[in-house]
């Protein structure tokens, strides 16, 4: 189990995600129930070793407002404080900028986890599910 505070006030849950692949970063990223996967923005992707090739689109994505044109990306692991979670995908798209995050942390990911979100006392709680789901 792993605890981790929040800014219950912001509107955004924003949390310090590390990613592998090449190279390992820490990432700024909004917890996103709505979001079926990971999504990192390119600048990002690019910082953790993916190639200009790696990124050329080639699935779609269904936002909120329209469909559009991603690659997928396959990372080697994305941890939160003392959990991980190995071999997710990743849909790699430019995200508002005025967010200032570098991603969506998505359900491929969050669903390796029972979460509490305690918005009295600003604490997230990941709790890893038994079985793979």
């Amino acid at each position: 189990m792993s605890k981790i505070e929040f800014n219950p006030k912001e509107s955004l849950i924003i949390l310090d995600v590390k990613l592998e692949y090449k190279y390992s970063r820490i990432a700024t990223m909004a917890l996103d129930t709505g979001a079926s996967s990971i999504v990192l923005v390119p600048k990002l992707a690019y910082r953790i070793g993916f190639s200009k090739e790696e990124l050329i689109p080639s699935s779609y994505m269904t936002t909120a407002t329209k469909t559009e044109r991603v690659a997928v990306v396959k990372l080697n692991s994305v941890s939160i404080a003392d959990e991980y979670v190995s071999n997710l995908e990743a849909r790699v798209f430019d995200l508002p900028q005025d967010l200032k995050i570098d991603g969506l942390l998505g359900l491929n990911f969050l669903r390796h986890f029972n979460i509490n979100i305690n918005f009295e006392d600003g604490i997230l709680t990941f709790n890893r599910v038994s079985h793979s789901i």
